[in-house]
């Protein structure tokens, strides 16, 4: 039986990035092929034809009721066949604290569906909200994530058991700091200090607690703040870039194109990459 730190499932959130229904007409070229990975994570839900999978290696070929989950930075390659018909939904999201929270349950990349009407409507539901961006959509879309993600878990046979862990509240003290004090120059010796711990003894806690290094936390957290300034805000990228504790424009450009996929300037205008 697996072993979870409860921190880390009680703090979990789920960030929808882009996601729909895909059913392409009959000589479309659906592909990608090579060592292709992704900054966030897929759910494929199969609901319609057939197409090819390669995920981390192992091959499958993909029939109605198949959903596939496919992690960050995990190498995958896929290829429809266009002269037979395929539909599917699809969908990218992020988890916070981290995108690789899920890897302590070595959930498999393939479950079936066919015989959980619930995962259909979800999707289908998920599919009708995710264009809308008023308030009720937003946070709707973000509790259908939840359950797939739990329904998923579910499908793959993987149970977990919450125990706790003597550091979780200094690394809690130390979450905290960082997100009220981001935008600044963060060292480790700093943080450590916080949760009054030698450096390389924090270091290896706060990985423990939040599978993520200092570093990369504070990297995500920067490029969620960033993210909603673009949304809400007509400030500019130079603006942004430092308010969010990037002081070179072209370094906090690069960072966000890296995580996201996309720079801030298409982000902003609604250039989407072309990745279903």
């Amino acid at each position: 039986m697996k072993q979870l730190q409860n921190f880390d499932f009680l703090n979990l959130n789920a960030i929808y990035r882009q996601g729909g229904h895909y059913a392409p007409r009959l000589g479309t070229d659906w592909r990608y092929e090579g060592n292709h990975t992704f900054c966030q994570n897929k759910f494929y839900f199969v609901v319609g034809g057939t197409f090819e999978i390669s995920i981390d290696g192992v091959d499958y070929t993909a029939r109605p009721g198949d959903w596939f989950f496919i992690p960050a930075d995990v190498p995958h390659k896929y290829h429809n066949f266009p002269d037979k018909p395929m539909e599917k939904y699809w969908m990218h999201f992020d988890l916070y604290p981290s995108s690789d929270l899920l890897s302590p349950l070595n959930v498999q990349h393939r479950v079936n569906a066919s015989n959980t009407p619930r995962v259909t409507e979800l999707f289908r539901e998920f599919a009708d909200l995710c264009q809308n961006w008023d308030i009720y959509s937003r946070l709707r879309v973000k509790a259908i994530i939840l359950e797939l993600i739990a329904e998923y878990i579910r499908l793959a046979g993987k149970h977990t058991q919450i125990v706790n862990d003597d550091r979780g509240e200094e690394i809690r003290n130390v979450l905290s700091y960082i997100n009220e004090n981001f935008r600044r120059n963060l060292t480790i010796e700093e943080l450590a200090e916080v949760c009054h711990l030698h450096p390389t003894h924090f270091i290896r806690a706060f990985k423990l607690k939040t599978a993520q290094t200092p570093h990369q936390y504070i990297n995500d957290i920067r490029m969620e703040y960033a993210r909603q300034l673009l949304d809400r805000s007509d400030r500019s990228i130079v603006e942004i870039a430092e308010d969010a504790g990037f002081y070179d424009p072209a370094h906090f450009s690069r960072a966000f194109k890296r995580h996201f996929a996309m720079t801030p300037t298409q982000y902003r205008n609604n250039t989407l990459p072309q990745d279903r």
